[in-house]
């Protein structure tokens, strides 16, 4: 099967598994209506499964659209045959450039598409560190050429925000902010290169147990270090951040 036939087959099960989760949704409405706890609690669990399966399913796309990325760049610098063409020698210069020129083309559109994509990103800090976290990419950055995987940048919004430098900015989002990428002391997106995004991480929650590490969201929006305390009978986390915030 092909990247593009796989492509098609993963959008077009996206679809299909969102089509089904909304009648999920409106069945479990039905039965909370009907006080029809049973049926309920297994069309929330299937709910839960069709939601991780579409996640999955975006997950994959995301990684056949950078094999097929890389596929095109390698094309357009040059390293691998665009098409099996078989011209004259004193017409192979026109046909390789047209034949360029469509696969730039076809490239910028596969790009374009990634926008909305999850993905994990570097940030670095200011002592030096460099670490990969859960991100959003909120854009393409706009490119004369495509000749390397260097020209291509994406603007990526972080998840968990573990500093201002990688909080959204709210006024930036709306179009409002008056300060440029670089005043601003909140995030107007990490721009990176798109060689550098790897897959997006799931959290495992069934991981949480008593004393285990995690990060913890506090009221300012950012995310801290955290030991998990104890897990009520009901799933709430209660944490203790290592900053000596309690956090319920």
């Amino acid at each position: 099967m092909s990247a593009d036939n796989g492509e098609a087959d993963l959008e077009t099960s996206i679809v299909e598994y969102t089509v089904q989760l909304e009648q999920l949704n409106s069945a479990i409405d039905c039965a909370d209506a009907q006080a029809d706890l049973e049926n309920g609690d297994e069309l929330r669990k299937l709910r839960e499964e069709m939601e991780q399966l579409i996640e999955l399913s975006k997950e994959n796309l995301l990684s056949l659209k950078k094999k097929r990325l890389l596929h095109e760049i390698d094309i357009i610098s040059g390293n691998v045959n665009c098409s099996s063409v078989e011209q004259a020698s004193d017409s192979t210069s026109d046909v390789s450039s047209k034949e360029s020129a469509k696969c730039d083309g076809e490239l910028r559109e596969l790009i374009a598409s990634l926008e909305g994509s999850r993905c994990q990103a570097p940030f670095g800090y200011d002592w030096g560190q460099t670490s990969y976290h859960n991100a959003l990419i909120l854009n393409v950055e706009p490119m004369d050429s495509i000749d390397t995987m260097e020209d291509i940048k994406v603007r990526v919004m972080f998840c968990n925000p573990e500093s201002d430098a990688m909080k959204p900015c709210r006024y930036f989002l709306s179009g409002n902010c008056r300060f440029d990428d670089n005043q601003c002391r909140f995030s107007h997106g990490k721009v990176v290169s798109f060689a550098e995004i790897t897959k997006f991480v799931e959290p495992d929650y069934s991981l949480l147990q008593r004393d285990c590490r995690c990060l913890a969201k506090y009221k300012d929006d950012l995310w801290y270090p955290a030991i998990v305390e104890s897990v009520g009978e009901d799933h709430t986390i209660l944490k203790r951040l290592k900053v000596n915030r309690s956090l319920n």
